[in-house]
């Protein structure tokens, strides 16, 4: 027979010793089950001031009927913080050493030190809700009030540190319920575990194997401290009744804590009792609002219930200053597009001029050269002229320069000629006349 410590007492069981007391211990997992069990038993009867004997016998039995009677179900458990100092620190947000899980609890479920122990990782920054969740309900992001962390194990249980959002709405109420009057709220575990029943019907949680969440809750009629321990009834009827009033109860004191003004306070008070009597009359059906008419709508009541609707009708919504900046935007772009074309216009202008003028000089400079009079209105006609300023480049006004030289010169006569005579055949020949001269010269 192995020995191994476990609170102080030398526990005389391991798994290898099942087969000696039982069949029904037939894999290594119920084995290494039915050993806790039987050292977790046999410690609690020697605690309970049995002798080593009586103890030894008693949790034989109590493994035995562990082995074959395991299930696996959903636990709602409360943990009492009585008679602990509970630390608060409303900076931080963090409230210090509550209690999450305790090994005792009145519904008659007795947890095992090394299921406590083992589940520890599961309880590290499980999420932390208000209130329980109701029947056929999801999960609201706003009930999610913080998280665990820092889990550690005692003897008589787990405890952990409370991370909870200073801004979260019920943040002041759960500081000052903790310091102050701490028998106002309560913690509660949503687990899957394994459990069996001992043969005094008290039921042995084995295992925790999932921790769904652990949920904030009022428990009015305790005085016994932060998160005391109360199971609520078995009976299915009684059960339902015990949710919906407690949950009627904790609405209604969130209500009354919160920050609304007096008459919102009355009218969602007004709602939670209504629900309530729905459902102790036996219907779901909520108690419908009387419809709202154009005359109960102000802008207080606009300001204080919906600002988003405020912000958009005044233009102070985000989308609106959005689409404001890039209207401004826009018309800033446009006026500067249009101030750049205009001066890339200005400058065209001014490019073009100096062009024109240079052209200008350039034939000028080429005509002297040329020796061409431009005061002679003959051989520097307005046609030649425009002729010159058409022409592409500086090589095709030099061929029509040349071309005007060449026939200036054929019309030369000797001195005391006529202007106009004729060169080279008689006055009245062909292509001697004045118009046939002016017209070869254009």
């Amino acid at each position: 027979m192995s020995y191994v410590a476990m609170e102080g007492l030398f526990m005389p069981w391991s798994a290898s010793d099942a087969d000696g007391h039982t069949k029904k211990a037939d894999t290594p997992a119920k084995k290494k089950r039915w050993a806790e069990t039987a050292n977790a038993a046999r410690a609690k009867a020697i605690k309970d001031g049995k002798s080593e004997k009586e103890a030894d016998a008693s949790a034989i039995r109590i493994a035995n009927a562990a082995i074959g009677e395991s299930v696996q179900e959903t636990l709602q458990e409360y943990a009492s913080s009585a008679g602990l100092t509970i630390s608060v620190n409303r900076e931080l947000g963090v409230i210090s050493g509550v209690k999450i899980l305790g090994l005792e609890s009145k519904n008659k479920r007795s947890y095992l030190p090394e299921c406590a122990a083992r589940a520890m990782p599961l309880y590290e920054n499980a999420a932390v809700f208000v209130d329980h969740q109701r029947k056929g309900e999801s999960r609201s992001y706003r009930d999610r009030a913080g998280y665990l962390s820092g889990i550690s194990a005692k003897p008589d249980g787990l405890y952990a540190d409370l991370h909870l959002n200073p801004r979260h709405p019920i943040a002041e109420q759960l500081f000052w319920d903790a310091e102050n009057a701490p028998a106002n709220v309560g913690f509660s575990h949503n687990v899957e575990a394994t459990t069996s029943r001992s043969r005094d019907g008290k039921t042995i949680v084995e295992a925790i194997n999932a921790v769904h969440s652990v949920d904030l809750v009022a428990v009015p009629a305790t005085t016994r401290g932060l998160f005391e321990s109360e199971e609520l009834p078995e009976d299915p009827d009684q059960r339902e009744l015990c949710e919906h009033g407690l949950s009627a109860v904790s609405d209604a004191r969130h209500i009354l804590m919160g920050q609304d003004s007096v008459e919102t306070k009355k009218a969602r008070l007004s709602e939670v009792l209504a629900t309530w009597q729905a459902e102790l009359s036996g219907t779901t059906k909520k108690t419908e609002k009387p419809a709202m008419e154009w005359k109960d709508i102000t802008k207080e009541s606009l300001a204080e219930n919906r600002k988003d609707l405020v912000e958009i009708l005044t233009g102070t919504d985000e989308t609106s200053k959005l689409t404001t900046e890039i209207k401004t935007l826009k018309e800033s772009v446009a006026a500067k597009d249009a101030a750049i074309k205009e001066a890339n216009d200005r400058l065209a202008a001014i490019e073009a001029e100096r062009a024109k003028q240079a052209k200008t000089l350039a034939i000028a400079e080429e005509l002297k050269s040329a020796k061409l009079d431009v005061s002679d209105k003959i051989a520097v006609s307005e046609a030649f002229m425009d002729s010159l300023n058409a022409a592409p480049d500086e090589a095709a006004r030099k061929r029509l320069i040349e071309d005007r030289v060449a026939v200036t010169k054929s019309r030369q006569v000797v001195p005391g000629t006529p202007p106009f005579a004729p060169i080279g055949g008689d006055a009245g020949g062909p292509g001697n006349t004045k118009e046939e001269t002016r017209a070869r010269l254009r």
